[in-house]
């Protein structure tokens, strides 16, 4: 069941000496009521006005909102590659880099932590890994970067 409405809007007639009488009856003579084409006019210019407003703040709304989007992905690209490092990516020292189908760089260092030349081959020792994911945005490189210390033994760096 569909409900109709519908608004109706009268101007009350013009009347007495302060609205410019003619003397007759108390009406202006050829004066009908609605609105004045300069009414009309200040009205769509102020709907205007408002839908603009209205459009750059949702547009930057969802400008953000990539934004914010490629950073979330960017980040779980660097979570997941650095799990990776040392089970199906060598942890050497070195580094490693790649891209992704998404437009994504990553490059994985790998260097071992502190002083181990005195160590024999095989202890396990320190190695810090840093992965970065880079991409470009609106002609400005972005970048994040993740750190961390993992064990491995000697032996898999020089």
């Amino acid at each position: 069941m569909a409900l109709r409405a519908t608004l109706i809007l009268r101007r009350p007639p013009l009347r007495g000496a302060a609205c410019g009488s003619s003397g007759q009856g108390g009406r202006l003579e050829g004066r009908t009521t609605g609105f004045t084409l300069i009414e009309v006019l200040v009205a769509l210019a102020i709907l205007a006005i408002a839908f603009g407003f209205a459009f750059s703040a949702l547009s930057g709304g969802f400008d953000r909102l990539d934004r914010d989007q490629k950073n979330a992905d960017a980040l779980l690209l660097a979570q997941s590659t650095l799990a990776r490092v040392g089970r199906d990516i060598a942890l050497a020292d070195g580094a490693v880099d790649g891209r992704t189908a998404d437009g994504f760089a990553w490059r994985i260092e790998t260097s071992s932590y502190g002083d181990t030349q005195d160590l024999s081959p095989g202890r396990l020792i320190g190695h810090r890994v840093e992965v970065t994911i880079a991409w470009n945005e609106r002609h400005q490189r972005r970048e994040v970067r993740l750190t961390s210390l993992l064990l491995g033994p000697k032996g898999q760096g020089p």
